[in-house]
C-alpha cells in the first residue's frame, strides 16, 4: 500500500533582537502548532560573531510562528 505524501513546510527560527544573527536555521512541520515548543542550541561565536565565546552554547524554544518565521 502507498503511503501519501505529506506536505512540510520549513520555518526560519530567528533568535532576539540582541544578537548579531537574524535567522539560525530552519527546520520542517506540518504544521504551525508543531514547530511551538521547539528547542535549537547554537553556539554564541554564531550568533555574536566573537571567537572568545566558542565555549558557550545558548538554547532557545520556539514560542510563537508568524508564517513562516518563528
Amino acid at each position: 500500500m502507498a503511503k501519501a505524501v505529506i506536505q512540510k513546510n520549513w520555518y526560519e527560527i530567528q533568535v532576539p533582537d540582541i544578537f548579531d544573527a537574524e535567522e539560525i536555521t530552519e527546520t520542517p512541520a506540518e504544521k504551525d502548532s508543531q514547530v511551538v515548543g521547539r528547542t535549537v542550541e547554537e553556539n554564541l561565536t554564531e550568533l555574536m560573531d566573537d571567537s572568545s565565546k566558542y565555549y558557550v552554547d545558548v538554547s532557545f524554544k520556539v514560542t510563537e510562528v508568524e508564517g513562516n518565521k518563528a
